[in-house]
């Protein structure tokens, strides 16, 4: 076994759970969600983490998605090009079906002064506390 899955069996034994535990699925479209999934499915399984692939069709998985129906690992990737700008325009300004989740007005016009600002190091103020904001809005939500 390499280093890294000893370190990683390692911290789970430390976390407690020496037998590992069960995650539930990793669900994804039939295309990415198969190509990453089946690859961290097989090393979280060799780590101790019990998974199941569940490759969904690309349209039930993007609906699935979009409506926040899926629950367990997701497999989610993204071919958008560009920067933290473009990626917050993304997934959390518009109203596009991927959206990871609708910021309040305020949040919004924060992320879009970010994209406007035309010195680098406030558009990068704007857009670290524009991110900061979603961190701490997904991470206190249930």
């Amino acid at each position: 076994m390499s280093p890294r899955r000893q370190g990683a069996r390692q911290l789970l034994a430390e976390a407690g759970y020496p037998n590992g535990f069960d995650a539930g699925e990793v669900i994804g479209d039939t295309i990415y969600g198969a190509a990453i999934g089946e690859p961290s499915v097989n090393f979280l399984q060799e780590v101790g983490i019990r998974t199941r692939l569940r490759p969904l069709e690309r349209a039930a998985f993007t609906a699935g998605f979009g409506e926040k129906k899926l629950h367990g690992l997701i497999v989610a990737t993204s071919g958008a090009a560009g920067n933290a700008a473009t990626r917050l325009e993304s997934f959390a300004v518009s109203g596009l079906t991927l959206r990871l989740r609708r910021l309040p007005r305020h949040r919004r016009a924060l992320c879009r002064a970010g994209q406007r600002a035309e010195l680098r190091a406030v558009r990068k103020q704007l857009l670290d506390r524009a991110q900061q904001l979603i961190y701490d809005g997904w991470s206190s939500s249930p």
